[in-house]
This record gives C-alpha cells, sequence and structure tokens, in this order.
C-alpha cells in the first residue's frame, strides 16, 4: 500500500489525486491529507512561485506527518503572463523520502482576456472567474470547457501529477 501525504485539505485536489493514483496504482494507495501553508502569496503570478508553493506544500505535508510514507505531494495552481495575457498553470510536486524533488508543470491555458485584465488590477483570480462563468450563463445560458476547467482544474492538476510521477518512477525504476 503506497502513502501518499498531500499538502492539502481541498476534496476537489485529493479527488483529483485518487484519480491520478487509482489509473496508475490500481487503487492501492492511501491519500493522507494534511492542512499545510504553502509559504507563498494567495495567488501566484510566476512559474517560479507556484513552483515553490508546489514543494513547499508537498514538504510541509511530510513534515506536518508521520513517519510512515512514500511520498510527499504538493500542488499549486498559478498564473503567467505571455504575450500580456494571463496563463493558467498546474504544479504537482513529488518529495520522496531522501527530499529528492520530482516536479510537473501542466500546459498554460490562456484565460480570457476580460479575466485576464481584472487580476491584472487586482482582483483575485477565483472571483473573476467565476464572475466571468455567471456572466456566460446570463448571456448564453452555457459555461465552455474552457472555463469549466479553469474552475475545476482537474485536465490541468492531473497532467501536473502524471508528469510529477513519471519523473519519480524513472528514478526508482
Amino acid at each position: 500500500l503506497m502513502k501518499i501525504l498531500i499538502g492539502t485539505t481541498s476534496e476537489q485536489k485529493i479527488n483529483i489525486v485518487k484519480d491520478v493514483f487509482n489509473k496508475n496504482k490500481g487503487g492501492v494507495c492511501a491519500v493522507i491529507p494534511m492542512q499545510v501553508e504553502s509559504g507563498i502569496v494567495e495567488q501566484p503570478l510566476d512559474k517560479e512561485t507556484t513552483i515553490k508553493g508546489s514543494v513547499n506544500r508537498a514538504k510541509n505535508a511530510i513534515n506536518k506527518g508521520h513517519q510512515d510514507y512514500d511520498i510527499g505531494l504538493g500542488l499549486e495552481g498559478g498564473l503567467v503572463l505571455i504575450d500580456d495575457l494571463l496563463h493558467l498553470i498546474c504544479v504537482a510536486s513529488v518529495v520522496d523520502k531522501k527530499l529528492n524533488i520530482y516536479t510537473g508543470i501542466s500546459k498554460d491555458i490562456p484565460l480570457p482576456s476580460i479575466v485576464s485584465e481584472k487580476i491584472k488590477k487586482g482582483e483575485q483570480f477565483c472571483e473573476a472567474i467565476r464572475e466571468y462563468e455567471k456572466f456566460l450563463k446570463n448571456d448564453q445560458n452555457i459555461t465552455s470547457a474552457l472555463v469549466t476547467e479553469l474552475i475545476c482544474r482537474k485536465e490541468s492538476f492531473t497532467e501536473a501529477i502524471e508528469i510529477a510521477l513519471s519523473k519519480y518512477k524513472t528514478e526508482i525504476i
């Protein structure tokens, strides 16, 4: 049984992790959530800060947790500026018992320009994207798959976790 200490208590993130490990490990793992700090700003606006938050969450889960674990896992979402438009990235960091770090980063997803501009003016991403989602529903009674992914981040976190795990598995084989 693989034991994973994850640096979050977010049910959404925990379920994403369980889905990835059930797919890759056949369900023979225990995901143990830990309430930890990321040690970074609430809304990271660059790749380096987002990576640091992910690594900090994994390490802090290990430091707070018990000794009986296989890996620590940290997840962090952030924004990066590309060609004057903010993009979402998701980062997953696996930290093993020797404190080796294996980081995966999802592909970037461009934000709708109106959301990007609001964030540049200081609005929080979660508020701006949900406001945009309401606008779409009111205007067309639909929510695009892109907006759903920007809110839930399931595919992006899955991609980041799988990349980090592939780096980790390469080292242990």
